[in-house]
């Protein structure tokens, strides 16, 4: 999973599962709700995060994966 996560950021950008949010501290970075996204050789789609350090430049680019509804919608195109 963690590798599939990997898969779908852009060079730089760092994205993470809603179990590593839940895990990590938030006082020291700030984190974004980017949606849901089926992730290749995954059946059900995987919520992502992207995690934004302040010190690292950032460019706003939706993970490459194709993002769906809440429900499990397919084709529910990115913000």
């Amino acid at each position: 999973r963690a590798a599939r996560i990997n898969g779908a950021a852009y060079g730089g950008q760092v994205l993470a599962s809603s179990a590593i949010v839940k895990a990590i501290r938030t006082d020291r970075v700030s984190v974004a709700k980017l949606g849901n996204f089926m992730l290749k050789g995954l059946s059900e789609p995987e919520e992502l995060h992207e995690i934004r350090v302040p010190e690292l430049p950032r460019e706003h680019k939706s993970p490459r994966a194709e993002r769906v509804a809440s429900t499990g919608s397919v084709g529910v195109p990115p913000v």
